[in-house]
């Protein structure tokens, strides 16, 4: 007790630096834990579903000229075979999506509501299963036109939904009226699904065609299996080939030169795999593991900075019989009170910013620092707790009884600069890592990706009919504030489906493209995309069979032997659209689909809309600013009055895509201030301590001509001998984890030289001007002064 008394009587003693010692401590120490619980948190996804370990998702593999692909989508039908193939397959089923991304949907009185829809099975819940609020969610999934919802959702909605009716507005037709038979409780942050409404699989015909019992094609569908108690995964492979043996078209695949397989992946593995998931988690790892260090030296750096300011009262208590283990003892109390204060004002610090903490990482606070969670966070800060408590225990401990009786000065130069050199390693690191983190977001939201995307938005008409479309168009030309219009089926920064390609009289299939569907004859020129050779679609031609192909493209056929004249003219056939001939009338230059982390590299096509207006429209301004955008909304809302339009700019999309590389920066960002700041905290307390225990030979070479200059460079030796390596070995840690990094990226920053040079300068001049500020104040005092110290 009277240790702790002590403890927090010193707290504001002067020459001590607790406040700063505790503030330091805490910042560095609940940033580190927040990025572990956030590494943990990634760890984490899907573990919430009960029996998770035995739930399997299904992929399958398309082998084709030697070249092995692997597809995360399926058919319909292919889980459904499986179960009734496989003993060992206790519950299977299928899931696909009804709209892309939230759809607007109303009620029976016109009140319009937002969510995410999915169609699904009646045993979707089996396999992934959510606790039930309402409903019976097999009852309900039997039924068509029949749908479960989340609380959330519900909640939204007034609560009291089941039996109630809805529409969405992308499917308005009297016959798509949804009824809600049941609620479930909302899925946690750490789901690699995301849906707020399950419509039962057999309403899918009301939608779009009804490919779920599909073996062959139409490919739009996840298939989770779970496997029986007991079962390995490697059992299951005599049952997969005897399903293809049983209910896959052999025949008709081995004249198409395609091998089909099947494999099952761990579902709590999914997220993982992603490589901008795995790669970005072990940098926020490092990341924290640095920040943890630098907080921990740096308060052993205090400790050791404060000491002759302590030792006279360290040694009196040696001479009134305290041994190791009262000093001992008296460590540990102050560790622990000041480790205590440290944790507190962290979690107000967590509870104050606990909505930019949801900005930066996109988790909140309840979903980081879960019950199962809390645990491992707690042993961190154990372990950092002892490690501190055993070093400064043995740093009191080296204190001699004689520092009571005399004047002491503290050298221990070596450990200080020991734990500056590694606290040097972190800032050079970060700030390298930090640099090459933000030129690489940089490239991608400024990158041109082969077209070009300024002052364009875009508008979604599906499920308006052509009449409406057409008026649209002429309407929106009026327009002062729209330059030109185009349409298209597919916008090139959503990854596109894919089909696979022949020569008609050929049953050969050669490889698979990224079909782009139909695109109207302005869609080119409008994005600023080269025709390099032939023409664009004729316009206005409808039931035309032209289509037009990008270099790639051209470039596959002629590896392949098939078109050594050009590929102007020449008649191709393309799966998923009828088996018609199609002649090739124009080759557009490459450009990027999807985006720079989940590049499409497949060659494209396009195909002609023959006059009509494809889903989305394209429109350029002459300005984008807001006036220009409601005008176009307002112009669209006149023309089909019962619809909402809303326009969306281009670049707005190119900079979502890449919202947790922009997360990740800014983790980086606050990581690397505050590494910054705490490093500095230490440099100025060793750079204080070095001036007080050298103030009189300061002093003694001011008297005998030496200039300050000359003395301030033998300080400033002393720091090079550790900031260059610590600095040196920073960047090339950096280096290597930069690469590592930028591996998930199609297209990537270069790492020059300059960049890490660049680095090295900044926190070299930063430790310089960090000196330079400190020793000021001695060039400026008067040695007699620091003579007549004692």
């Amino acid at each position: 007790m009277n240790n702790i008394q002590r403890t927090f009587r010193s707290l504001f003693k002067s020459g001590q630096h607790n406040i700063i010692k505790i503030g330091s401590l805490s910042i560095g120490l609940t940033v580190g834990i927040i990025l572990l619980a956030k590494v943990y948190f990634e760890q984490s996804y899907d573990q919430f579903y009960p029996e998770v370990d035995r739930v399997y998702q299904v992929h399958q593999g398309i082998i084709r000229d030697g070249e092995y692909n692997e597809y995360s989508q399926v058919a319909g039908g292919v889980v459904v075979r499986l179960k009734e193939t496989i003993p060992a397959i206790n519950a299977a089923t299928r899931s696909t999506f009804l709209t892309s991304g939230k759809s607007t949907f109303t009620d029976h009185d016109k009140n319009k509501f937002e969510g995410e829809f999915i169609l699904a099975d009646s045993c979707f819940f089996d396999v992934l299963p959510r606790p039930m609020v309402l409903g019976n969610a097999k009852e309900v999934l039997s039924l068509p036109m029949h749908a479960i919802i989340s609380r959330s959702l519900a909640e939204k909605m007034g609560g009291d939904v089941v039996g109630r009716v809805i529409s969405l507005m992308d499917y308005p037709h009297s016959k798509q009226k949804i009824t809600i038979g049941g609620v479930f409780e909302d899925l946690p942050e750490n789901s690699s699904r995301e849906y707020d409404a399950i419509v039962s699989m057999s309403s899918i015909k009301y939608f779009t065609w009804d490919g779920s019992m599909n073996m062959l094609g139409n490919d739009r569908y996840r298939g989770y299996i779970k496997l029986s108690k007991g079962t390995k995964i490697e059992q299951l492979n005599p049952g997969i080939e005897k399903m293809i043996q049983n209910h896959m078209p052999l025949e008709e695949l081995e004249k198409a030169g395609i091998k089909f397989s099947f494999k099952c992946i761990p579902f709590t593995s999914m997220y993982e795999k992603t490589e901008a998931a795995s790669k970005s988690t072990h940098f926020l790892m490092l990341l924290a593991i640095a920040l943890i260090i630098t907080a921990v030296l740096n308060y052993i750096l205090i400790i050791i900075s404060v000491l002759v300011n302590r030792a006279k009262e360290i040694a009196v208590y040696k001479c009134y019989g305290a041994g190791k283990k009262e000093i001992f003892k008296m460590a540990l109390v102050e560790s622990f009170v000041h480790f205590t204060l440290a944790i507190l004002f962290g979690i107000l610090l967590i509870i104050l910013f606990q909505y930019v903490i949801y900005e930066v990482l996109n988790v909140s606070i309840s979903a980081l620092f879960l019950s199962n969670r809390i645990g491992l966070l707690m042993g961190v800060c154990c372990v950092t707790f002892i490690f501190v408590c055993i070093v400064s225990a043995y740093i009191y401990q080296q204190t001699p009884i004689a520092s009571a009786f005399r004047g002491y000065k503290v050298n221990k130069r070596y450990w200080k600069l020991a734990l500056l050199f590694f606290q040097f390693i972190s800032v050079s690191f970060l700030l390298s890592s930090l640099v090459i983190v933000n030129s690489q977001y940089k490239l991608m939201v400024n990158d041109r990706p082969g077209y070009n995307y300024e002052n364009i938005g875009h508008v979604a008409i599906n499920r308006i009919d052509s009449i409406s479309r057409g008026k649209m168009v002429e309407e929106l030309k009026r327009l002062p504030e729209v330059e030109s219009v185009a349409s298209c089926s597919q916008l090139p920064f959503i990854h596109p489906s894919g089909n696979n390609v022949s020569i008609p009289g050929e049953e050969k299939e050669l490889f698979n493209i990224s079909d782009l569907n139909n695109a109207g004859d302005q869609f080119l020129s409008l994005l600023e995309i080269p025709i390099i050779k032939g023409k664009i679609f004729s316009p206005n031609s409808l039931g035309t069979t032209e289509i037009m192909i990008d270099r790639k493209f051209a470039d596959k056929m002629q590896e392949l032997n098939k078109w050594k004249d050009g590929a102007i003219g020449k008649n191709i056939q393309v799966t998923g659209h009828e088996r018609r001939v199609y002649t090739v009338c124009g080759i557009y230059e490459n450009f990027r689909l999807s985006s720079i982390i989940n590049q499409d590299t497949r060659p494209s096509v396009l195909l002609s809309t023959g006059g009509r207006v494809a889903p989305y429209l394209l429109i350029k301004l002459k300005d984008n600013n807001a006036k220009a955008i409601e005008a176009v909304e307002n112009r669209l809302n006149q023309v089909v009055p019962n619809k909402y339009f809303k326009m969306t700019m281009w670049k707005n999309e190119i900079r979502d895509l890449y919202t947790a590389s922009m997360r990740f920066r800014d983790s980086m960002l606050i990581g690397s201030i505050i590494t910054l700041i705490i490093s500095l905290i230490g440099l100025m307390g060793y750079t204080q301590d070095e001036l007080n225990r050298r103030q009189k030979e300061i002093a003694i070479r001011k008297i005998n001509g030496g200039s300050m200059k000359r003395i301030f460079n033998l300080f400033l030796k002393d720091i090079f001998k550790i900031a260059l390596p610590a600095i040196t070995i920073g960047a090339l840690a950096a280096y290597f984890a930069s690469r590592y990094w930028l591996e998930q990226f199609s297209v990537k920053i270069e790492l020059s030289l300059f960049i890490f040079l660049g680095c090295a300068f900044a926190a070299l001049l930063i430790i310089i001007l960090v000196m330079a500020q400190h020793f000021a104040r001695v060039a400026n005092a008067n040695p007699v002064k620091a003579l007549k110290c004692d």
